[in-house]
């Protein structure tokens, strides 16, 4: 897309980010800018609803809408140890206490207590790779005034600039 204003071409431009959002949402879920911009429009205006045209619309409530640009936090590599350290930590606590010897003691020795964290560490490190990590950090936000918005309306919902009555 080939926008004008300086707001929203590096709104489109910008790179880096992982998803976006409208400020103050709970969850960021758009995969770039102009999506969310869309998304959030698409819940602000009803032209049926409203029967005007979404011109008039930002006419009379000048609208502005701040969209948030948010990287994905990475997991520390000390998070995983110590995820490791605490699942080996409780699965031999565990079975001490169901299925130890009579003094509630595993007998691993030194070497294999160590050798469990690394398998846990494995383990942990494993899950990293199937689950999906959605604490995010904003980069950057975006606000977006009337003409902003009646850009993107223009290339992306043409036909919210007619008025249906």
């Amino acid at each position: 897309m080939n926008f004008q204003r300086p707001t929203v071409k590096a709104l489109v431009e910008f790179q880096g980010a992982d998803v976006f959002g409208e400020d103050g949402e709970e969850s960021y879920s758009c995969s770039d800018a102009i999506e969310c911009l869309v998304q959030v429009l698409d819940l602000t205006f009803d032209p049926e609803a409203m029967r005007m045209s979404v011109e008039q619309w930002l006419a009379e409530a000048e609208p502005f809408i701040t969209i948030g640009a948010y990287k994905r936090t990475e997991v520390a590599p000390k998070w995983i140890d110590s995820q490791a350290e605490s699942s080996a930590e409780l699965l031999r606590d565990n079975f001490s206490e169901e299925h130890g010897d009579s003094d509630g003691d595993d007998r691993l020795t030194d070497e294999d207590a160590k050798e469990l964290v690394r398998k846990m560490r494995e383990v942990v490190s494993w899950y990293l790779t199937r689950a999906k990590v959605w604490s995010c950090e904003e980069m950057k936000s975006f606000t977006l005034d009337s003409a902003d918005i009646l850009e993107v309306v223009q290339q992306l919902r043409p036909e919210w600039l007619k008025v249906k009555q």
